[in-house]
């Protein structure tokens, strides 16, 4: 007889402004299901989305009979933080305050640069695009900052796929390196239905990939510009919603020792490679 719409209030991984992922999306997008999702996608590339939210909203609450939604805002650690039942009437109020808070909360990685930025893996269960793009800096452009955003990564390197993705590898597009056997994990036609539907065709192409992690850093490194390798500057994570710990290069020890808000619980470390040549993670992480 009615719809409760339920979703988290977060900052989207490609629309900006005051409304971004939350009820109002989920009113659009995730009532509309595929051909929805595709419609509006399409629009987005001509008007923001709140122009278009605000232009729909009030049809979509009447024709679909929403009756409430549930708005729930996640902390740093991937944990519910904020649950608060909305009515109709509030839903654009309510989202823009909640989000604000949402990006207050929202896990970040502890440095603003790095020359490489290692994933362990990407997927659907992750992110809509694989990683989070605000948390990698990919929010505007694939394989670049914009000038004032954080943090500026110069290569992302792919060492796998989530289970939970079935192969749906949207957003290895936006990485440099991958390896070999994640691309041959890929389930391109899920991969291209998705990137086409999001109208984000470039989170599905496929990077230059090797082997082994030795080759890609091998590679990787020879890319980065006149920083030498054991100066680069290089951050490993796990995937972008775990960021409670991770390992990272020497370069970035003494600004570690520094900071109030990070401690460091291993000290500096040759990187491992099994006899394959694929990293080995240690125990405990560097920060």
């Amino acid at each position: 007889d009615h719809v409760i719409v339920c979703n988290r209030i977060k900052p989207h991984t490609d629309f900006t402004g005051d409304i971004q992922s939350g009820l109002m999306k989920m009113m659009l997008i995730g009532l509309g299901k595929h051909d929805g999702a595709k419609i509006y996608h399409k629009a987005i590339q001509d008007f923001s989305f709140g122009q278009i939210v605000r232009s729909v909203a009030s049809e979509v609450v009447e024709r679909c009979k929403i009756a409430g939604g549930i708005a729930i805002v996640e902390n740093a650690l991937d944990q519910t933080e904020i649950i608060q039942a909305v009515q109709p009437a509030d839903f654009e109020r309510h989202e823009k305050e909640l989000l604000q808070m949402a990006i207050q909360m929202m896990a970040r990685l502890p440095f603003e640069h790095a020359h490489i930025l290692l994933v362990d893996r990407i997927g659907k269960n992750i992110s809509g695009t694989g990683m989070d793009t605000n948390v990698v800096g990919r929010k505007h452009n694939d394989h670049e900052a914009i000038e004032g955003e954080v943090p500026n990564i110069k290569r992302i390197v792919i060492r796998g796929l989530t289970e939970e993705t079935h192969g749906n590898a949207c957003g290895i597009g936006m990485c440099e390196f991958a390896r070999t056997d994640v691309v041959e994990q890929v389930d391109f036609a899920k991969t291209a239905t998705n990137c086409i539907t999001s109208n984000h065709v470039g989170a599905g192409m496929i990077p230059l990939h090797f082997a082994t992690d030795r080759e890609i850093l091998d590679q990787a490194l020879t890319t980065i510009g006149l920083t030498q390798p054991r100066n680069a500057k290089l951050m490993w994570i796990r995937d972008t919603l775990d960021l409670e710990y991770l390992e990272c290069s020497e370069a970035y020890y003494a600004e570690a020792a520094d900071r109030d808000d990070l401690e460091i619980v291993s000290e500096p470390a040759d990187m491992q490679f099994d006899e394959i040549g694929d990293l080995v993670r240690p125990e405990s992480a560097a920060v």
